[in-house]
């Protein structure tokens, strides 16, 4: 008998150190982590921020207005065509993006910081050098001072010309380079600004694009 309380004693005690041996490495691992946010979520300090009002003009030299952005998922860049830096490759990216998420129901938009220079007639043949689809890509232009605003004062960036850079235009014309963000920015379908991505990094444009999966899956 006496064996028997000594067996029972030493399984408790082995069960005892199983328990807080546990208990400790749970405490070494910290509190869980949250689950992450649903993906209609705008992320974090973008709660507030709302693609503004617009009345500009498209590729097809028709009217636009910001109702092209509502009602379903877009995919917003700013570029100019006369860029010789980042805007080809951010163009090339958005294609890219274009041909990858062709079955989700997403659009895109690509607005023009050049507007004197970048007629739809130029926007047309500049969107037509990247492949671009113009039944899910807008190209547009229209009223500088406005196209700016969108960036400067909706979305919080600075933008600004570069006398360091001129850029040729032929007939002896030049102009500044003009710095702007090279964000891809996604614009939920009530205009609310859900994220913004790194165009010059590829997991970012990864991650874009998974995200664009989970909010246009039927599931």
């Amino acid at each position: 008998m006496r064996s028997l309380h000594l067996l029972a004693i030493g399984i408790t005690a082995v069960g005892l150190i199983v328990t807080v041996a546990f208990m400790v490495v749970l405490s070494l691992r910290g509190p869980a982590a949250p689950p992450p946010p649903p993906p209609t979520a705008p992320d974090q300090g973008l709660e507030n921020t709302v693609f503004p009002e617009f009345s500009l003009t498209d590729h097809n030299n028709a009217p636009q207005t910001h109702a092209l952005l509502e009602g379903h998922y877009t995919v917003v860049d700013f570029v100019f065509t006369h860029c010789p830096l980042a805007c080809p490759a951010m163009t090339g990216r958005m294609a890219e993006l274009q041909d990858a998420l062709t079955d989700t129901g997403v659009r895109f938009a690509s607005f023009s910081l050049d507007p004197a220079n970048d007629t739809p007639q130029v926007l047309r043949e500049y969107a037509s050098n990247f492949g671009a689809d113009l039944s899910t890509w807008t190209f547009l232009t229209g009223d500088r001072a406005a196209i700016h605003a969108i960036l400067t004062d909706s979305l919080g960036f600075e933008l600004r010309d570069d006398p360091s850079v001129l850029i040729q235009l032929g007939e002896g014309k030049t102009m500044p380079n003009i710095l702007h963000p090279v964000r891809f920015f996604l614009v939920g379908p009530d205009r609310q600004v859900l994220g913004m991505y790194a165009s010059d990094q590829a997991e970012q444009m990864e991650m874009l694009a998974e995200r664009v999966r989970r909010l246009t899956s039927p599931g």
